[in-house]
């Protein structure tokens, strides 16, 4: 006789968010808030919560500006997916590729100059880089595919 086998119940399980949006500021804007405000409500802690919005207003700006998306167009797909040791967050879009220099050792531009001559743009994939604990970019031909890992205490 085969042992039974028992379905347990999670101890902490997994939350799923999945939002389709459009590639423009004021939804993007308004999407962070209510993110933020399902991340706190879902005991992801405040430090987690504050790294994970700033690498996704990137992210979500970068195509915004830079993914050649029609307006009207629900061109973002992002996913999230929460548990205990981490909030994993996954967007696909199928705009522009990103130049791999961006992706590959994102850098900071150039601030040794005096503070009127400072660039206003450029820092958006090194911060990524460095509020993410994992960072993975891939384009198929079609679809850019990126996945932030953000890492629970």
């Amino acid at each position: 006789m085969k042992p039974r086998r028992v379905r347990r119940p999670l101890e902490n399980p997994v939350r799923i968010i999945a939002i389709t949006l459009k590639a423009q500021k004021d939804t993007i804007s308004e999407t962070l808030q209510n993110l933020r405000a399902t991340f706190l409500e879902s005991g992801v802690e405040a430090d987690v919560v504050g790294r994970l919005e700033v690498a996704l207003a990137e992210t979500l700006n970068n195509i915004a500006e830079h993914g050649g998306h029609p307006r009207d167009e629900d061109a973002i797909r992002l996913t999230a997916r929460i548990s205990d040791g981490e909030v994993l967050l996954q967007i696909r879009d199928s705009g522009n590729p990103v130049p791999e220099q961006h992706v590959s050792s994102p850098a900071l531009p150039d601030n040794s100059g005096p503070l009127q001559s400072l660039p206003e743009g450029g820092f958006g994939w090194f911060l990524i880089h460095k509020l993410a604990d994992n960072v993975k970019y891939a384009h198929d031909g079609t679809e850019n595919h990126l996945e932030l890992v953000f890492l629970r205490k």
